[in-house]
């Protein structure tokens, strides 16, 4: 596991439902790293998420710890 999903993963069990901007905000990791490491966590099942709509009505994703 990378140091960037050790720092995602530490961040969502300090919040729930996270976006990835978000998420980047708690880690001090940019968007980029975040967003090509959020797929591997979702794809190991260590994190889920939901598809949420924004104010603008832009499609979402809501993350959080697949063992909640």
């Amino acid at each position: 596991m990378s140091d960037a999903q050790q720092k995602i993963l530490d961040a969502l069990k300090r919040d729930r439902f996270v976006s990835a901007y978000g998420l980047s905000l708690m880690t001090s990791l940019p968007v980029p790293t975040v967003m090509e490491e959020l797929p591997l966590l979702v794809r190991s099942n260590q994190v889920k998420y939901l598809p949420l709509k924004n104010a603008q009505g832009k499609e979402e994703k809501a993350y959080y710890l697949a063992s909640r």
